[in-house]
């Protein structure tokens, strides 16, 4: 899933009209939102040049995106201009065997702030492309603007630790490069644009610890409109293609679904729909009689008759899994803690990044506190 939003920093720029579940002061409500990142610096390249950068990723590998592109310059110079069957991206084979598609981006600035948790990435992270192999620069980004580099850096990017409270801006390619490092040497200061915009309202959201975003895909049901009351419009067309399944003339669009709404008493409300792999049990090859999921009408119907009044579905595929800790008398057993309600019936999932965690925890945020 994306998330725009985390305790206050903006996680992933440039995504306009992103339909989102905003959860401020503990009040939830969707709406479409769009965020910017930049990096604007108080003094000139000596040549000319702007003095304004965009940000193109947040807590990140610089370098491309994989699955899909997320800018205009993602895949760029990928497709063969020979070749009319080449598609734009690079297909490659992942760690674990899976078929992957990475879209190349020499020319990238990309921010780490101290909850990425891990050091900055360095050159080649990625061997299955080649817009990563930049050596590249970065520079610690102070509270007030200035740029430092300890002592104990050396001048290839990565393998950096982000100081805590801190930011350190990274680039790769030839232009970045000599900007940044122009910028260091000049003493130059940077001022940090993180932005949210709510473009329903034409408001922009205040970045505080207040605030939490949630984007998603489809908007399923909006002001208790029930916007996939079947599984085919008045057309005849499927209306959740997700993963498209021909059988015969018919087009199959199943899939496990990850959905996020409020109810009519303004609370939360997560759900998740899964069921057997899109294989079959027995010879373990693809069958496109057996499905993973339902369609969106299979999650909206039961949805509005709990009284949700909007709601948005978020990515779901194998990753789709619903974990609710259970009480348990015995604190060692820890594997007992947590009862999975949903989940392919295999058992067999990927390994998830992302999750949404509901919970007690934090600290207390008041308006005006």
């Amino acid at each position: 899933m994306l998330v725009a939003l985390l305790l206050g920093a903006a996680c992933n720029p440039d995504k306009a009209g992103r339909r989102s579940l905003v959860l401020q002061y503990g009040i939830p409500y969707i709406t479409e939102v769009s965020t910017s990142m930049a990096v604007t610096s108080d003094r000139a390249p000596a040549a000319g040049g702007p003095v304004r950068q965009v940000v193109d990723g947040v807590n990140r590998n610089p370098g491309g995106a994989l699955a899909c592109p997320r800018d205009g310059t993602d895949g760029v110079g990928d497709k063969d201009p020979d070749d009319p069957d080449d598609a734009e991206g690079r297909k490659y084979t992942d760690s674990e065997g899976r078929s992957m598609t990475a879209y190349q981006d020499p020319t990238e600035f990309v921010l780490f702030n101290d909850r990425y948790g891990m050091k900055t990435p360095e050159p080649d992270l990625n061997p299955a492309i080649g817009s990563d192999n930049s050596e590249g620069f970065e520079v610690v980004i102070e509270p007030d603007g200035s740029l430092t580099r300890p002592s104990t850096w050396s001048t290839v990017r990565g393998g950096k630790d982000v100081p805590k409270g801190k930011h350190v801006l990274q680039v790769v390619g030839t232009q970045p490069t000599a900007w940044l490092k122009e910028m260091y040497a000049a003493g130059a200061e940077l001022t940090l644009e993180q932005k949210v915009t709510d473009t329903f309202d034409g408001r922009d959201i205040p970045l505080d610890e207040s605030v939490d975003i949630v984007s998603g895909g489809h908007r399923l049901i909006m002001n208790g409109v029930n916007k996939f009351p079947g599984n085919r419009d008045a057309q005849g067309n499927p209306t959740s293609c997700a993963r498209l399944v021909s059988q015969g003339e018919q087009i199959i669009c199943k899939d496990s679904r990850t959905v996020v709404g409020v109810d009519d008493q303004g609370r939360t409300v997560l759900a998740t729909l899964t069921g057997p792999r899109d294989e079959n049990p027995v010879t373990g090859e693809a069958d496109i009689a057996v499905y993973d999921g339902g369609f969106f009408a299979d999650v909206t119907k039961p949805l509005t008759q709990l009284g949700v009044m909007d709601a948005i579905n978020l990515d779901g595929g194998g990753s789709t899994t619903l974990l609710i800790r259970q009480k348990n008398d015995d604190p060692a057993d820890t594997a007992a803690n947590y009862r999975r309600y949903s989940g392919l019936t295999d058992l067999k999932h990927r390994p998830v990044f992302d999750t949404v965690y509901v919970g007690l925890g934090g600290e207390l945020v008041t308006p005006g506190g």
